[in-house]
């Protein structure tokens, strides 16, 4: 059998990933800010068929951060999957070159894969509980495990951390504190007594915070991958049966 190759290389562009991932993030953003406007100020529509009932209550349970899994939780997901499957590729790399660092890479691509996951599983909760009801200092029990969390990961990746060159450094600490302000305050947003309103508000910007930080994590993965692998690229190649075009 004759078979013929067709072979196309992907540029990577990390440009143009940090614009489209931002933009789609934006939109879901700006998209949650509205349903949660008509879920909560229904005087500003009228229905007239059950059907557009329907609608306005699919389209907010969609867009709702603090509800079922929807379109806005689940690009969450699909951004840290993203970033863990860059930093699994740079990991690789890392390892072929026997870098001093290619574990610290690593475990980066799981621990991101892990927060990945758990945007679905929901297993922090039970980590949660761990906490609950404990006697803390200023009454911060409810959000120890977030705060112990980042300061563990600090000290074990600092090391990690300083053998970037600087503008890497600076790209992944933003992106750290980006993405871990997000999530510590919603846990302070969810433990806290406020109007409907304003609950909704804080915790729709707290997940834009940790979609910044997702997007920053890929742009800053790849910035890298170009710098320290320039010769890097994806190639797709297609067998073509030239005996079924005959």
């Amino acid at each position: 059998m004759d078979t013929q190759s067709n072979e196309n290389n992907l540029t990577i562009r990390p440009r143009r990933a940090l614009y489209v991932f931002g933009g789609a993030g934006m939109i879901v953003i700006i998209l949650s800010f509205f349903s949660q406007y008509i879920r909560l100020f229904p005087e500003i529509y009228s229905i007239h068929q059950p059907y557009q009932a329907d609608l306005i209550k699919d389209f907010i349970l969609e867009f709702d951060f603090n509800g079922q899994p929807g379109i806005a939780i689940y690009y969450n997901v699909f951004i840290l999957l993203a970033a863990s499957g860059l930093l699994f590729v740079t990991a690789h790399l890392k390892n072929l070159n026997k870098d001093a660092y290619r574990f610290y890479w690593l475990s980066l691509a799981w621990i991101v894969l892990i927060f990945s996951i758990d945007n679905l599983a929901i297993f922090h909760e039970k980590i949660k509980l761990l906490f609950k009801d404990k006697t803390d200092v200023g009454g911060w029990s409810e959000y120890t495990w977030v705060i112990v969390g980042i300061m563990i990961f600090a000290v074990l990746f600092f090391r990690f951390w300083r053998s970037l060159d600087k503008k890497y450094r600076f790209l992944f600490f933003a992106s750290g504190i980006l993405y871990f302000s997000g999530v510590l305050g919603e846990e302070i947003t969810r433990f806290n007594d406020t109007t409907e309103l304003i609950y909704s508000l804080l915790l729709t910007v707290e997940q834009g915070l940790q979609y910044a930080g997702g997007i920053l994590l890929i742009y800053a993965t790849l910035l890298n991958l170009t710098h320290v692998f320039p010769n890097f690229i994806v190639s797709i190649k297609i067998g073509i049966d030239q005996n079924k075009n005959k």
